[in-house]
């Protein structure tokens, strides 16, 4: 009795039981996977929340328009961890960190956090599954406009200050933020959002412990990289989703 109790123990050192990895997504359409393609993904790694079930994906999320990331992420993190993925998508296509135009926004005056909120509630409560990680792809529709930089500064740090405060021991995975059309790539005040996520000194990435810049999404990929000069073509979103995967493999 006493050599099978420790053989169990032995057995679970060699192969612990694996669980899933949860991702929350937030952001924009670039963080909703908008491409100009399409993916497949292996049957039985990848599942998506819909608010009230987990829902298994072979192809594109839902949240995506016409192509995502999210496959070729959960088929790298499958190959290397052997954990299954599931994703809570609650970006949004124009979202921005402040109000222009619109509520479609992160800000405080907004209606997306809140929404986002209930839904990843309802994951955690329902299938009893934890947050693991949360992604953040957002202020490329800032940049394009109006509002006062200081604004924008200001609903960011709040959003990260609300994450925090919510999701206290995940860690916030983003992404600086990119664009290939007209003069995006010189244009200060982009230049401008783009150091609000990380300028060295005082970025969110430089202010918060808790938030790691997972990319580049035009150092790391590139003007070839988007298909419409916004959003991401089919090839760099596969790109993107084995890279974040292998951040994550890599640093935590």
């Amino acid at each position: 009795m006493i050599k099978f109790f420790f053989e169990a123990i032995a057995s679970d050192a060699v192969n612990p039981i694996l669980t899933d990895l949860n991702l929350l997504i937030i952001g924009d359409s670039v963080g909703s996977g908008t491409s100009n393609g399409t993916v497949t993904v292996q049957n039985g790694i990848l599942s998506e929340w819909d608010g009230a079930s987990l829902n298994a994906v072979t192809t594109d999320i839902a949240g995506a328009n016409t192509g995502t990331y999210v496959p070729k992420f959960a088929e790298r993190i499958n190959e290397v961890t052997g954990r299954k993925v599931n994703v809570i998508e609650t970006a949004v296509g124009g979202a921005e960190f402040s109000p222009y135009l619109d509520n479609n926004n992160w800000s405080t005056l907004g209606t997306l956090y809140a929404s986002m909120i209930t839904k990843s509630n309802s994951f955690v409560n329902s299938t009893e599954k934890s947050i693991d990680y949360i992604l953040i792809i957002l202020g490329i529709n800032d940049s394009r406009g109006t509002t006062a930089l200081a604004t924008i500064e200001s609903d960011a740090n709040s959003l990260i200050t609300r994450l925090n405060a919510d999701f206290p021991n995940v860690p916030k995975l983003i992404y600086n933020t990119g664009r290939q059309a007209g003069n995006y790539a010189t244009n200060q005040r982009w230049l401008d959002v783009r150091n609000i996520i990380t300028n060295g000194v005082d970025g969110l990435v430089e202010t918060y412990p808790s938030v790691y810049l997972a990319g580049d999404l035009i150092n790391d990929y590139g003007s070839s990289a988007f298909y419409d000069g916004l959003h991401l073509n089919q090839t760099a979103n596969n790109q993107l989703g084995t890279d974040l995967a292998n951040y994550i493999i890599t640093t935590f």
